[in-house]
């Protein structure tokens, strides 16, 4: 190993992130994933931290968002979030 990257915030951005919030919304880890396949809007999750993101997440299915387009979301944030940590190591796209 040359080089590594990893957060410097709690969960987030991790596997981790992704099964709590899962459980938050009470399906399976794979039902979650799935939704995100399926999504035709997925919405913006502004918090990079678990334990906002989950608040957040709870406030955008009250406000009626739905599960599809919030896993898309989570999905999309955590894509974001790689390819910045992949940038940072030199990795670019050809």
């Amino acid at each position: 190993m040359l080089d590594f990257a990893m957060n410097d915030k709690c969960a987030a951005g991790t596997g981790r992130f992704i099964e709590n919030t899962a459980r938050a919304l009470e399906i399976s880890l794979l039902d979650f994933s799935n939704k995100s396949l399926v999504s035709r809007t997925p919405v913006k999750i502004n918090s990079m931290c678990t334990v906002f993101a989950e608040s957040e997440v709870i406030s955008l299915l009250a406000l009626g968002a739905s599960l599809e387009d919030i896993s898309a979301g989570v999905h999309d944030l955590l894509q974001g979030a790689s390819k910045r940590w992949w940038s940072g190591l030199g990795f670019q796209k050809k």
